[in-house]
């Protein structure tokens, strides 16, 4: 069995959608609850232009949760003419519409209401938008108690961020972006999910977990992939997830380091309001991400030295958990193992 195989069945176990069964409850409660609070929206005059999910589950790159913490990411908009000056008004309806109906301490952060339910492992971000006219958005920005100085109704663009990422072109690129064929927009989902769950496998602390943004690893993987899809549409993902951690880690500029020796990481937004994902806290994650990152790239070196399979998935394991399936060489070496790329990447160049 090919190492691709191998991937292929950790791409399927790992993969969440909205339809998915692990996903049923979470479904359920957001079909329950959003149009309690659209009703409770129109019963105070705020018009409802639209809701919309936002996301893993609206970009393709859903993963299950190890921590068996199921996300809904649900967003509502109202339209401009029917919104209030204080954009914390409308988050004070969520708040009321969640408590009534099973989620415990719903809190009004400052980009969105959110809550946990009380019986099952279930977690719900509400934010709210206005949009005009001519479909511009602007984000609910203000906690509970914040003055007039500390909320605002502030530009951004939650659709256009989810076409970015699931655009058919290849960012990796820059000015000379291509086209991505099916097949390699569904291998750029799958190199995503793969770094989730690394993620998820390598910072048990969910402490620390939370604070590397999904966002910011899909954006990242986004700007530095490198799809390898033969002429016939045969992924290797091994090689791709490769060749991006190694555009990623080399050409990719998010990762800087400081006067005093240690690490910044800036990962800005690539459509309104274009901010650093980290708003500035990236320091505090830099360095240990930098080095986990590292280390995933060296571990695939290793694996495309290595001709045993059961070796080979033994390492992979080792970085991506133990839903990697298990390798077996029924007795000898592995004819199939991935091979080193001597041709390098395609329009990419390493300094010193």
């Amino acid at each position: 069995m090919s190492l691709q195989n191998k991937y292929k069945k950790f791409a399927d176990a790992i993969a969440l959608s909205r339809e998915s069964d692990q996903y049923k409850n979470a479904r359920e409660k957001d079909d329950m609850i959003t149009p309690k609070v659209e009703a409770a929206f129109k019963e105070e005059g705020y018009e409802v232009h639209s809701s919309f999910m936002q996301g893993s589950l609206a970009t393709h790159t859903g993963v299950i949760p190890l921590d068996g913490d199921f996300d809904i990411d649900r967003a509502i908009a109202i339209t401009k003419a029917s919104s209030p000056n204080n954009p914390v008004e409308p988050k004070k309806i969520i708040k009321k519409v969640l408590t009534d109906h099973g989620f415990s301490d719903p809190r009004i952060k400052r980009p969105c209401v959110t809550a946990d339910y009380k019986s099952k492992p279930m977690h719900i971000d509400y934010p709210i938008y206005r949009v005009n006219s001519w479909g511009n958005y602007q984000l609910a920005i203000g906690k509970e108690h914040s003055d007039e100085d500390n909320r605002s109704w502030d530009d951004s663009d939650p659709k256009g961020l989810n076409d970015w990422i699931t655009s058919g072109t290849n960012h990796q690129g820059g000015l000379f972006s291509s086209a991505l064929t099916p097949a390699e927009r569904s291998q750029f989902y799958r190199l995503v999910r793969y770094l989730k769950r690394w993620r998820d496998f390598k910072y048990t602390s969910k402490a620390q977990r939370e604070k590397i943004y999904s966002i910011a690893l899909t954006i990242m993987a986004k700007e530095s992939f490198c799809p390898c899809v033969d002429d016939e549409g045969t992924p290797n993902d091994h090689t791709a997830l490769k060749d991006t951690l190694e555009v990623l880690l080399k050409e990719g500029n998010y990762f800087a380091k400081n006067w005093n020796d240690s690490v910044s990481l800036a990962v800005n937004l690539p459509i309104t309001p274009k901010d650093d994902v980290f708003k500035g806290n990236g320091e505090s994650v830099a360095g240990i991400l930098r080095n986990r990152l590292n280390k995933l790239f060296d571990a695939l070196l290793e694996v495309d030295e290595e001709e045993s399979e059961k070796e080979q998935c033994k390492i992979l394991r080792k970085q991506l958990g133990n839903d990697f399936p298990e390798g077996s060489d029924n007795g000898g070496t592995n004819n199939s193992r991935t091979k080193s790329s001597t041709a390098g990447i395609v329009g990419v160049s390493y300094g010193a």
